[in-house]
C-alpha cells in the first residue's frame, strides 16, 4: 500500500460522516454513538488501522470508496485487503488491522451482518504466531528491581549533575514498574497527590476508572524499600529537573523541565536499560517481567497476577502475559522485593 493510513481528515465524507455518529456523546433520552465510550488509546488505534484499510482500497479500487462503508466491505475485497497485509507484516499485526477494521466498520455501519468478519478475525488471531520469542527479551522482575534499587542508592550520594539526575529518574521508573507495572500512558500521566500519593509510610498508585483502558480502578501499594528513594526524587531530583517551571505535579520531567510523553519514557527506558541490564528493556515488557515473576512464585500469586495487570479475565493475562485483589497482588510482588531489598 502506497498510503500505509489515511488520515481521518482525508477520509470519505461519508466515512467521516459515520464516524462523527458513532463517537456521538448524547445522554439517555438521546442515545450515544456505539463507539462514544471508546478510551483514547483505542479510538486513535482503531481510526489508525480503519485508515490502513482506506488507503487499500484507494490503491486497489478507488471507486469503492463512493459507496457506504458497509457496502464496500465485502468478502471478496477483504480476502485481497488480508492476502496483501500478509505479505508484508507479522501474523499479529495482520490480525490486529483485521480487528480495528472489525471494530470500526461495527460502529459506523451497525445494520450488516458482521458475523463473517468477526470469524475471520478470530480465525486470524487464533492463527498468529509471535514472530519473535519474547521470553528471550524478558528478565526476571527481581533482578530489574535489584539493579534499580543498587542504582538509586548510588546516585543518592552522587552530585546532582545532569546525567546523575536523568539516571535517577530513569531507574526509578524501573523500581517502579517491576512492583507495580502501569501501562506506559498511566505512567507518563502520573501526577503527585492525585495518581501518586503517599499513605502510612508507602507510596501508592491510584488510577481512576476514566484513566485505565479497560475502565477498572487501579490501587497499587510501591515496597517500603522505595520510598526513601521516592521521598528523595520528589524533594530533590524532581525540582531541578522542572527548572522553576508549572508542572501542574506531573511525575516525571525531562531535563528541560516538561513533562515527558508515553513515548519520551519509552525511548529514555530503552536506552538505560543496556547499561543497567545487559539488555533492552521498555516499558510493556516490564509488564510481562513482573506478571511472570508472579507466575513463578505460586498458583495463588498467579492468579494475582491478573488483577495486578488490570484484566477483566485470567485468559488475557495468561495469553499475552503470563501475569487478588489489585492491592493485594502489588504486595505479593512486594513481598518478594522485600527480599531483594535486605540482601
Amino acid at each position: 500500500m502506497t498510503n500505509r493510513s489515511l488520515k481521518l481528515k482525508n477520509w470519505p465524507s461519508a466515512d467521516q460522516q459515520a464516524w462523527a455518529t458513532a463517537i456521538k456523546p448524547g445522554d439517555i433520552l438521546d442515545g450515544t454513538g456505539p463507539a462514544s465510550h471508546w478510551a483514547e488509546p483505542t479510538r486513535d488505534g482503531n481510526i489508525y488501522r480503519y485508515g490502513q484499510w482506506l488507503a487499500f482500497l484507494h490503491n486497489h479500487d478507488p471507486a469503492l470508496l463512493d459507496l457506504p462503508p458497509g457496502d464496500r466491505c465485502t468478502l471478496e475485497v477483504v480476502r485481497v485487503y488480508v492476502a496483501l497485509l500478509q505479505t508484508s507484516t507479522a501474523p499479529h499485526t495482520v490480525s490486529t488491522s483485521v480487528q480495528g477494521l472489525v471494530q470500526m466498520i461495527q460502529v459506523m455501519a451497525p445494520q450488516g451482518d458482521w458475523a463473517w468478519l468477526r470469524r475471520l478475525q478470530n480465525r486470524l488471531k487464533r492463527t498468529a504466531m509471535p514472530s519473535r520469542d519474547k521470553r528471550e527479551k524478558m528478565l526476571p522482575a527481581g533482578l530489574i528491581y535489584a539493579s534499580s534499587l543498587a542504582e538509586l542508592e548510588r546516585l543518592t550520594c552522587a552530585p546532582l549533575t545532569k546525567k546523575n539526575l536523568v539516571g535517577f529518574r530513569n531507574a526509578l521508573m524501573f523500581a517502579i514498574l517491576s512492583s507495580c507495572p502501569i501501562r506506559r500512558k498511566n505512567l507518563a500521566a502520573l501526577v503527585l497527590g492525585t495518581s501518586i500519593v503517599r499513605h502510612n509510610e508507602r507510596w501508592r498508585i491510584r488510577l481512576s476508572e476514566r484513566d485505565t483502558k479497560n475502565h477498572r480502578s487501579f490501587d497499587g501499594e510501591l515496597p517500603a524499600s522505595l520510598t526513601s528513594h521516592v521521598d528523595h526524587y520528589v524533594c530533590d531530583v524532581l525540582p531541578r529537573l522542572a527548572r522553576g517551571k508549572q508542572t501542574h505535579g506531573r511525575l516525571w520531567l525531562t531535563w528541560y523541565g516538561d513533562p515527558m510523553t508515553g513515548h519520551a519514557i519509552y525511548l529514555r527506558m530503552t536506552e538505560a536499560s543496556p547499561r543497567l541490564f545487559g539488555k533492552a528493556i521498555n516499558p510493556h515488557l516490564m509488564r510481562d517481567c513482573a506478571a511472570t515473576a508472579l507466575v513463578d512464585t505460586s498458583p495463588d500469586a498467579a492468579l494475582a497476577a491478573r488483577d495486578l495487570l488490570g484484566h477483566r479475565i485470567w485468559r488475557t493475562t495468561e495469553r499475552h502475559y503470563v501475569h487478588a485483589n489489585q492491592l493485594e497482588a502489588s504486595r505479593k510482588i512486594n513481598a518478594l522485593f522485600s527480599e531483594i531489598a535486605k540482601g
